[in-house]
């Protein structure tokens, strides 16, 4: 093998090496943008998982806080008719009380006017 065989032999392999480098270095960098990109995702999806979480607690209060005003209403309701009902119970209560006095008074009478009508 002559010199000039052996020079362009060794350019030729010096070229290869640097391909080979060149193509190492490209690969790595892509690795790392592969690398940096996924890292950024995760913590996307942290984040996103993390204010869905807040959000959720927060709803969960709102929530919480509507339901005990729901619940305080209908409570606030059936107390009012409740004690509608019981007017409305005593009223009638009266009202019989009242008849009563009042049969019992026609009756007294009637039995008066059959005695004053028996003695005359």
């Amino acid at each position: 093998m002559n010199a000039a065989a052996k020079r362009k032999a060794a350019a030729k392999k010096r070229a290869q090496a640097k391909k080979k480098a060149q193509a190492r270095k490209k690969a790595l960098l892509a690795a790392a943008k592969r690398r940096k990109l996924e890292e950024l995702r995760r913590k996307k999806a942290k984040r996103l998982l993390e204010e869905k979480r807040r959000k959720a607690a927060r709803q969960k209060i709102i929530d919480a806080r509507k339901r005990k005003a729901r619940l305080a209403l209908e409570a606030k309701r059936r107390a009012a008719r409740a004690k509608k009902e019981a007017k409305a119970k005593a009223a009638r209560k009266r009202a019989d009380e009242q008849r009563r006095k009042a049969a019992k008074k026609k009756a007294e009478a009637a039995k008066r006017a059959a005695r004053a009508k028996a003695e005359a």
